[in-house]
């Protein structure tokens, strides 16, 4: 009987110990990441080439190597990332290249940083101004002007002057089966301008 009981009473404080560390500790936790991401302040895009910068700090006490990527609107292309290595308790730079294209006008983008080292995953986003250089203007369609060609168009949703709209919606294409050879004349009138 004191043994049975022994056993029981040994049982409860090992299933009351398990219990405790369960409440501290839940299976499945996820640990703290041991890094930030933050872009470098003061930055700005303009239409074409151009370089963002952000920093690594990795906080744990060990040297970590971190693959990075960075991603953004699809209308903005991206370059890779070589990997880098941090050392513990240290900050480091990386740069990756992002083009603009150069019908894009003066609006905010979003670039979210990400980056892995293990089992640890760390984001960071940075939003950047896009700006315009010296000389440059903000995008317009041509509205108004009449626009005559010989070539049909391909696509449905409209004729030459589509090609001068600015509406992405819209566009013209000459036939893709190549019936149409060059040299074609395409006659715009602009109107009183």
């Amino acid at each position: 009987m004191h043994q049975r009981v022994r056993h029981s009473r040994l049982l409860v404080i090992l299933t009351a110990l398990v219990t405790a560390l369960t409440l501290v500790m839940p299976v499945g936790m996820a640990r703290a990441a041991t890094a930030t991401v933050t872009a470098v302040a003061g930055q700005v895009l303009h239409r074409g080439s151009n370089t963002v910068t952000f920093n690594v700090a990795n906080t744990a006490g060990s040297e970590a190597t971190y693959t990075a990527t960075v991603t953004g609107p699809s209308t903005l292309t991206i370059g890779a990332v070589a990997p880098i290595t941090v050392a513990g308790e240290a900050t480091e730079q990386f740069s990756v290249d992002v083009t603009v294209p150069h019908g894009t006008d003066p609006m905010n983008v979003t670039l979210t940083a990400k980056v892995v080292a293990g089992a640890d995953t760390s984001t960071g986003t940075a939003v950047l101004p896009v700006k315009l250089k010296a000389g440059q203007n903000r995008t317009q369609g041509i509205t108004g002007l009449t626009a005559i060609n010989t070539i049909p168009s391909q696509v449905p949703t409209g004729g030459i002057d589509k090609a001068f709209d600015w509406v992405e919606s819209t566009m013209f294409h000459s036939p893709w089966d190549g019936s149409y050879g060059a040299p074609n004349n395409i006659d715009i009138d602009l109107g009183d301008t």
